[in-house]
């Protein structure tokens, strides 16, 4: 079970850096693709027809790598997508240690000026900075515990101000226990209380206010939500995105709702590995179904997709319709 975290300046630098740990993994493979990919170039389709998404728990694309390029070691060396001949993006360039370990990348701009920089160790990110016209406006710090699990991010603003800090506490196996986050001047701006029985497989997050009081309480089993509760009426309150692990090549995504009720995105793909869904359905809060949506795949011979079409259903389109149809060209290593 996951919460979406939110705390500070640096939400995509965080979600990037993996709380959630996925280090097994190379870029290539977090972005669905397999062999020893070099470059990889989606052209998406037009739309047939307009869909209003307005207020929907998720949007329907699928966030590809339009033009990207990785090294022989499926680190991602280039990112961003060619308008009218002009790349527009970044590039990474990463430096390795003796054992071929990423200890540093940075980041720079399709003109070559360094907007990033992050610094790996033992464990993981120790250090990410962003920079504005070479001056360094945003820069963050890790710190990890003795069994190599996250145990505090601090954020800086502009001058190095402090402006998040985040603690966690977690047992030996890295399942969050325990997490606040304060903003700048230490003012509260969560702290949850995770729990776990590995014999029922029951799963509770609390978020409670700076009064001790409950702000947003889930409880899941068995790949299953039991209840969401929301203390409060406020937009986008944190802990109303939340996930769950999957199950075999399944995985159920969910967004929760002041009366309790939440919706329920359920997400399949034809292995564990969950890579190309093949289908993903939306239920609302009173388990209508919201929408269908069905993926088609045309593959090379490394099972990486070259052609997908995207057929979607809902009650007032009243039949499954083509959407779009992607394009996506690869080339690989040699030997």
């Amino acid at each position: 079970m996951k919460v979406l975290l939110r705390c500070g300046l640096l939400m995509v630098l965080v979600s990037a850096a993996g709380w959630a740990s996925d280090e097994k993994k190379t870029d290539a493979q977090r972005n669905g693709l397999t062999g020893p990919v070099r470059m990889v170039s989606v052209r998406e389709g037009k739309t047939e027809f307009e869909m209003n998404q307005t207020d929907w728990p998720g949007v329907l694309g699928i966030g590809d790598c339009k033009d990207c390029e990785y090294d022989r070691k499926g680190t991602l060396t280039r990112d961003g997508q060619e308008v009218e001949g002009e790349f527009r993006g970044v590039r990474y360039k990463i430096t390795r240690d003796e054992r071929g370990n990423i200890v540093e990348q940075v980041t720079l701009d399709a003109n070559g000026e360094i907007t990033g920089r992050t610094v790996y160790g033992p464990y993981g990110i120790i250090e990410q900075n962003e920079y504005i016209g070479g001056v360094r406006e945003i820069h963050a710090e890790w710190s990890y515990d003795s069994n190599g699990h996250l145990r505090e991010l601090v954020q800086y603003g502009h001058g190095d101000k402090v402006q998040s800090r985040t603690l966690r506490q977690t047992d030996a196996s890295g399942n969050i226990k325990e997490e606040w986050c304060y903003g700048n001047g230490d003012e509260l701006s969560y702290h949850t209380l995770d729990t776990y029985d590995p014999k029922t497989d029951v799963w509770t997050w609390t978020s409670y206010a700076e009064d001790g009081s409950i702000k947003v309480a889930i409880e899941t089993q068995n790949g299953k939500v039991h209840f969401y509760r929301q203390d409060v009426n406020e937009p986008n309150v944190f802990g109303e995105h939340f996930f769950l692990d999957p199950i075999g090549n399944t995985q159920h995504s969910f967004r929760g709702h002041a009366d309790g009720t939440y919706d329920d995105i359920m997400t399949i793909y034809p292995d564990k590995r969950l890579y190309n869904p093949e289908s993903l359905e939306w239920r609302d809060g009173t388990g209508t179904l919201r929408l269908k949506v069905e993926y088609e795949y045309e593959l090379d011979v490394l099972k990486n997709w070259t052609t997908r079409r995207t057929w979607v259903w809902t009650p007032d389109l009243g039949e499954k319709k083509l959407y779009k149809v992607d394009q996506r060209t690869l080339t690989y290593w040699g030997n």
